[in-house]
């Protein structure tokens, strides 16, 4: 559960990124 999460975590944060990349 705890990796999953981490995991889960750690892809809305490259989402987040790749979006302030697209709309700098």
């Amino acid at each position: 559960s705890s990796l999953y999460g981490f995991r889960w975590e750690k892809i809305q944060l490259h989402g987040l990124i790749l979006q302030h990349c697209r709309h700098p």
